[in-house]
């Protein structure tokens, strides 16, 4: 449980009025392949380490379900020509996923499906406000619009899903 502490209050941290950043559509697909790699880096980690087989079950449907979105999006941007840009967002969403994983490498193994669901739901909550705060509002592209919308619908599944396991572990 002492894992479940260190995760969320660094995941939250960050300004939180902060007005959104005005993305270009190049910079709204970076910050989205970005979530997606921590996503997919995640449940790398969780593969080898959860106990639980519906623990199992999730990061292996992670793994897949977001390498699937990222090449979704970079055909999508390939087809629309955008060219990714970095962003400080995609910059600060890169460094929260790295320190999570990190985390949940050294999450001691009897307790690691409840880090890792724990993580889950608040990457998932992120990603879900970043779709809706950051990047929907600013798509200039109506593809890519269309594919965040779409993508926000699959993050918002992804959400309670992982609220589910997670109390299902408690």
């Amino acid at each position: 449980m002492r894992y479940t502490l260190l995760v969320l209050p660094f995941f939250m941290a960050g300004p939180v009025f902060a007005a959104p950043e005005r993305l270009s559509d190049g910079q709204i697909v970076e910050v989205l392949e970005t979530v997606n790699e921590g996503e997919i880096d995640a449940a790398t980690i969780a593969r080898d380490r959860a106990q639980n087989p519906a623990v199992q079950q999730f990061a292996k449907d992670m793994q897949a379900q977001h390498q699937t979105n990222k090449k979704d999006t970079k055909e999508l941007a390939k087809q629309n020509k955008i060219d990714d840009k970095d962003s400080g967002l995609a910059d600060a969403l890169e460094k929260e996923a790295d320190a999570l994983n990190k985390t949940l490498k050294r999450a001691q193994l009897n307790g690691f499906d409840k880090v890792y669901m724990a993580q889950q739901v608040a990457m998932h909550e992120k990603a879900l406000s970043t779709l809706r705060d950051n990047l929907i509002p600013f798509a200039q592209s109506d593809a890519l619009k269309t594919h965040l919308e779409k993508t926000a619908a699959a993050v918002a599944m992804h959400l309670e899903h992982a609220k589910k396991l997670q109390s299902e572990l408690k």
